[in-house]
């Protein structure tokens, strides 16, 4: 990871978390507050995921009360799924 991009709502920043990232050599950029398109990347995997587990929900039919296990699951096989990406 080269740049942590935020919207700077405020989980992440905090000076010792800047400086942090900064000793690491990661550049921090902020987006502008509630505006998804500034982050597409994040938002296009964000919506991937959701999509998942809606469709993990209703193929089996389960209930809602099944969708934090479907997150969590959908998540863990995304990030054991080898794939190949561009590094800017």
């Amino acid at each position: 990871m080269k740049r942590f991009r935020t919207d700077g709502f405020g989980e992440n920043t905090s000076k010792k978390f800047a400086e942090n990232l900064k000793s690491e050599g990661k550049m921090k950029e902020t987006t502008v507050l509630y505006s998804p398109q500034s982050n597409e990347v994040f938002e296009r995997a964000n919506c991937t995921i959701m999509e998942h587990v809606r469709c993990m929900l209703d193929d089996d039919a389960l209930s809602k009360k099944y969708w934090a296990f479907a997150l969590s699951l959908t998540v863990h096989l995304k990030n054991r799924t080898p794939t190949h990406f561009m590094v800017d």
